[in-house]
């Protein structure tokens, strides 16, 4: 463990960030929830990706859920 997060191995990312990106909170509270339970190298740079790559979360990032 690192901290009080766990780290994930390679073969689990994929599914760590589909878990966590069902929501389309936002690059910036997706990185807080990922911190929060886990880590890998890279973690924030592939959140960048998966969060910039997405369709709805461009869609709606200027105007927020409420």
């Amino acid at each position: 463990m690192r901290g009080h997060r766990v780290i994930v191995p390679t073969t689990l990312h994929k599914q760590m960030l589909q878990e966590l990106h069902m929501g389309h909170f936002g690059m910036t509270k997706m990185k807080s929830l990922a911190r929060s339970y886990f880590w890998w190298p890279e973690l924030d740079h592939d959140i960048e990706n998966l969060v910039r790559n997405c369709a709805e979360c461009n869609t709606y990032k200027n105007n927020p859920k409420k």
